[in-house]
């Protein structure tokens, strides 16, 4: 794992997933499988987490806040993101 990275730090608004795992995800919700499972491993990876600001964002009354997950159905945005890299690698 990298110590230092540019995002570090950084609380997102939204997490977002796409593509066929958003579907199986979306889909899964209210089951007790997969969505539910995913929550749950989020909240125990957030416990080793001391930062306070991350807490308050990321959960409520001690539970990940599901609301910060949304699905995606942009089929092209892989495409785009690695058109993005691209350049970005081979401009910087």
């Amino acid at each position: 794992m990298e110590s230092e990275h540019p995002y570090k730090g950084t609380l997102f608004d939204k997490i977002i997933i796409g593509q066929r795992l958003g579907d199986l995800l979306m889909e899964s919700i209210g089951t007790g499988i997969l969505f539910d499972e995913m929550i749950e491993l989020l909240m125990e990876m957030t416990k080793g987490i001391a930062d306070i600001n991350f807490k308050k964002h990321y959960l409520t009354d001690n539970i990940f806040n599901k609301d910060l997950i949304c699905f995606s159905n942009l089929r092209e945005a892989p495409a785009i993101g690695a058109g993005i890299d691209a350049y970005l690698t081979k401009f910087n």
